[in-house]
């Protein structure tokens, strides 16, 4: 999924980390082309990662908690985003994200600031990722979308497998667990996750909307999957929306036949002039 995300300026010993994303048209969004919010919060995941892991090793992360706010898009790019360690404690690591519109370069220093978010980690065992940790620059994982291809080949949605469809005349959005999107711990990337429920809240929207903000709590583990997302709309103005997106896990159920509930959401959406 991160055929376009190149790492650059990385300075994981000294708490900090930088990752660009050339803005190409198969991340944007419609109609003004800034750079969708879920794939704001999965660079985020990524940089915010990069930095969390060498102060928990021989430890392991899990993603626990990602927030972004937009208050102005990415157009031109490439997207910025910078992550610092925050709080490094027994059981969490919290790190700071900023996202910026590079503007055609690759300084934050220069660069238009567009948003602020955080991202919490749980720390958990080493034993439970095939990643193996070292002292050297952490490696994200075993999954291909941190690889080394070219750009995307198709729009962002599409490339990490999203379908859309209505189940009890609820409008839902839905991704399988494959090697794509999987991450070194055998879930869904918590990434991914978040362009899941970016899609769920828009298409609970309706056309014209797109997303600003998220907050995204995550509760479990997705098991075999598809984990599947329906947003609802909470409130909304002619200009304005937010949206409450639960995503559940279609292969884990209770007595009832109810699926479990994996994360929870709240969406900020706007209106396109």
């Amino acid at each position: 999924m991160a055929a376009s995300i190149t790492r650059s300026d990385t300075r994981a010993e000294s708490g900090l980390a930088v990752v660009d994303v050339a803005a190409v048209d198969e991340i944007r969004t419609a109609p003004e082309g800034g750079v969708q919010v879920g794939l704001m919060c999965t660079v985020m995941d990524m940089a915010a990662a990069t930095v969390a892991i060498p102060d928990i090793q021989p430890d392991w992360i899990a993603t626990r908690d990602i927030a972004y706010r937009s208050f102005a898009p990415v157009v031109q790019g490439p997207l910025l985003v910078s992550a610092e360690t925050i709080w490094v404690g027994e059981k969490t690591v919290v790190a700071d994200c900023r996202t910026f519109d590079g503007l055609g370069q690759r300084d934050t220093d220069r660069a238009r600031p567009c948003g602020l978010g955080t991202v919490a980690f749980a720390r958990i065992s080493g034993s439970a990722t095939a990643v193996v940790p070292s002292n050297d620059e952490p490696e994200l994982g075993r999954v291909p979308m941190f690889g080394e291809p070219a750009r995307f080949t198709k729009p962002l949605r599409s490339a990490i497998g999203l379908g859309f469809g209505l189940v009890d005349d609820r409008p839902m959005v839905e991704v399988a667990k494959t090697p794509y999107v999987e991450n070194s711990i055998g879930t869904i990337n918590g990434g991914v996750m978040a362009v899941l429920v970016d899609a769920a809240a828009e298409q609970a929207a309706g056309e014209g909307f797109h997303s600003t903000g998220v907050d995204l709590r995550y509760l479990a583990q997705t098991a075999e999957g598809p984990a599947r997302a329906f947003g609802e709309i909470v409130s909304r103005t002619a200009t304005s929306a937010t949206a409450r997106v639960g995503v559940y896990d279609q292969s884990v159920v209770d007595d009832t036949g109810a699926a479990r509930r994996v994360a929870i959401a709240d969406v900020t959406l706007r209106r396109s002039a």
